[in-house]
């Protein structure tokens, strides 16, 4: 079990220096814009259930 999570490590450290890269390419505007307009989209649901 523990060499399993050790061999992981890597990887997810990995795909956390790619997800660095790929929001200093350039694609951090849309999505941004993607996670506000989701989440007004969720808080709009959320208002309308509650009323």
């Amino acid at each position: 079990m523990q060499l399993r999570d050790l061999e992981k490590m890597p990887r997810v450290i990995n795909k956390k220096i790619r997800l660095l890269r790929w929001l200093n390419s350039g694609m951090i505007l849309p999505f941004i814009i993607m996670a506000a307009s989701s989440s007004i989209i969720l808080y709009g649901v959320l208002f309308i259930l509650i009323k």
